[in-house]
């Protein structure tokens, strides 16, 4: 689970991952803006954090920069407070009483 995060905070992990992967392959932001079909000014808002990555962005740039779209999302800090549940476990966990 992730944990309950500001937007900007999540944007901001985000774009240091992208960040990250584009200077491991010694990619300008220029070169990832041409593989996406983005401008580098683009790219670098990404990079900052100052505009959301949606889905299909993230397909994008992991096809680009060859990384699983996990690559972006397995880094983010697990959830800590066991007080907010998962929706989904918490409705099995109900039908699972009713079968009971």
């Amino acid at each position: 689970m992730v944990s309950v995060l500001l937007e900007s905070e999540l944007y901001a992990l985000l774009g240091r991952r992208l960040r990250l992967r584009r200077r491991q392959l010694n990619m300008t932001q220029g070169q990832l803006g041409r593989a996406c079909d983005l401008s580098l000014q683009v790219i670098s808002k990404y990079e900052g954090g100052q505009i959301a990555m949606s889905v299909g962005r993230m397909v994008q740039f992991a096809d680009a920069m060859g990384v699983p779209v996990s690559y972006f999302v397995d880094h983010l800090p697990e959830r800590r407070d066991s007080s907010r549940r998962d929706p989904v476990a918490q409705s099995t966990d109900l039908a699972d009483s009713h079968t009971a």
